[in-house]
């Protein structure tokens, strides 16, 4: 085929596919699927606004079963191929929350050992002077954990895995399998005096 007629065929072959593009849409609206799909997303986003609305600890199990039933949904829905990814939004969420809670109670340690001349035993000696209650891990709704380490303290949450890893940091590099970590405000210093 001589190079001159290569464009008239891809030209061709653009308005085929264009017409037959509107042709599917056409058909999609005709048949009801556009107003099902509307219906159906509309649910989804719904049941979405609902978890937000639940404890933070319950979020994420609340947000992982409308992903199970999204995944039982026909795959004819268009609009759900588009929905953003809300179960890993949840998830950040929920990480910043445990980040900021542990820097709350992180800093009400500092300022305790830095009256008391050491580190409290337990969380609830920080109430009512440093803090106000303990504050709760967004990942389970029970206190945040504390540790003291030999040169300086751990607050932490239980993170996104569900389990206790000691407050465990997260690597610096991804791990290969995935490490298990804990979301954690870490304090330590390089003489352990006044401590106690």
């Amino acid at each position: 085929m001589p190079a001159v007629q290569v464009p008239q065929v891809l030209d061709l072959f653009d308005r085929h596919t264009h017409l037959l593009g509107v042709l599917a849409i056409l058909l999609y609206r005709f048949v009801g699927l556009a107003d099902m799909d509307i219906i159906t997303y509309t649910d989804v986003m719904d049941n979405y606004l609902k978890a937000i609305h639940l404890p933070p600890h319950k979020r994420l199990d609340a947000v992982d079963v409308i992903e199970e039933n999204i995944k039982k949904i026909s795959k004819i829905h268009i609009f759900l191929r588009f929905m953003p990814a809300l179960p890993r939004c949840t998830a950040i969420d929920l990480r910043i929350a445990a980040q900021l809670r542990t820097a709350q109670a992180g800093l009400a340690i500092e300022r305790y050992r830095l009256a008391a001349g050491k580190l409290p035993d337990t969380l609830a000696e920080l109430i009512p002077t440093y803090l106000d209650a303990v504050p709760k891990d967004p990942f389970d709704g029970k206190e945040l954990r504390y540790k003291k380490l030999e040169t300086g303290f751990v607050v932490y949450s239980i993170g996104e895995d569900g389990s206790d890893d000691g407050g465990k940091e997260k690597p610096q590099k991804r791990a290969r399998p995935p490490a298990l970590w804990d979301v954690t405000f870490v304090v330590l210093r390089k003489e352990s005096q006044g401590q106690r």
